[in-house]
């Protein structure tokens, strides 16, 4: 598990790096991102983003913007989700970095991949009866770390303090099979 749970945070490590490397498309100008007509697109400062996640496990996502001078087609951010698990009364925690594909409309697709820690209950064999009772079950409670690959729709408007609001709807392999996030980029 120890071997796997690395090997993750490698992966998700070399995602990160990945996203920072994404050219920017053919005519698309890396720095100048004032220059293009979706004032949308303005902002050079990185943008923290906060939303609550509507789903199976309802919380909230905290992110960060990744290189917002990078590109004004590609808006990156890392995440955190923290979501609360109603059926084993527990928390759900994750990690992640979304892609969102910008253009001249509001709407866009998003992407995500990165890890989920998911709390599960399970039997172990403690030891065996040599009476004639045999196997000794007990129940314990672990953790175990679950892919987060994900993509959807986003809808994006700024308001006039010159946040956005966003409304993002995904789908895909992650502890939340379908979700819904509201939230603000600051």
């Amino acid at each position: 598990m120890a071997k796997t749970t690395t090997m993750c945070i490698v992966a998700l490590a070399l995602l990160s790096i990945l996203a920072a490397q994404v050219p920017a498309e053919e005519g698309g100008d890396t720095q100048d991102t004032a220059s293009a007509p979706d004032s949308l697109m303005q902002k050079k400062s990185p943008g923290i983003k906060a939303a609550l996640s509507l789903g199976g496990h309802s919380g909230g996502r905290l992110g960060v913007e990744l290189n917002p001078n990078r590109t004004r087609h590609w808006q990156n951010f890392i995440n955190l989700d923290a979501l609360y698990n109603k059926a084993d009364n527990d928390l759900v925690g994750g990690i992640n970095i979304d892609f969102r594909k910008l253009g001249k409309s509001n709407y866009y697709p998003v992407f995500a991949a990165g890890l989920d820690v998911y709390p599960v209950s399970y039997q172990a064999l403690t030891s065996w009866d040599l009476g004639g009772k045999g196997p000794v079950w007990e129940s314990r409670r672990g953790k175990i770390v679950l892919p987060h690959l994900t993509a959807g729709l986003g809808y994006r408007n700024q308001t006039k303090d010159g946040s956005e609001f966003f409304a993002e709807l995904d789908l895909g392999l992650s502890v939340q099979f379908l979700s819904l996030k509201l939230g603000f980029v600051f």
